[in-house]
């Protein structure tokens, strides 16, 4: 991952994981069906990043704020729907306690000392 992420390097292998990586966000995308969003990626820099190390190959900022902002207006669309569904479930029903007469096992069986 240090290759591919490394701007200099132009090897053909770190070359296709970024082409690769980029492959994959963009199907994601699409399975949402946010074909709409042309997935670009390029150098950032990386806060975390050393001295020497400062960048890393990631979705450009205009596509990482758009994909964020979508996804947080599914989760709200999403937990809506289920507050709702959850609301209008009916409650567990209420188990009163069983009388004594009600007992599937008669009392004398329990402490006959009959096994069969």
């Amino acid at each position: 991952m240090n290759a591919v992420h490394t701007p200099t390097n132009i090897d053909t292998i770190a070359v296709e994981l970024r082409n690769l990586l980029a492959t994959v966000d963009a199907q994601v995308a699409a399975a949402y069906g946010w074909t709409d969003i042309k997935i670009t990626y390029d150098f950032r820099e990386f806060a975390g990043g050393s001295v020497n190390d400062p960048w890393r190959w990631a979705l450009s900022e205009v596509v990482t704020a758009e994909l964020m902002h979508r996804l947080t207006v599914l989760n709200r669309q999403r937990f809506e729907k289920f507050s709702q569904a959850q609301a209008a479930a009916p409650g567990p029903a209420k188990r009163g306690r069983r009388s004594k007469a009600a007992s599937p096992v008669p009392q004398k069986d329990l402490f006959s000392g009959d096994n069969g």
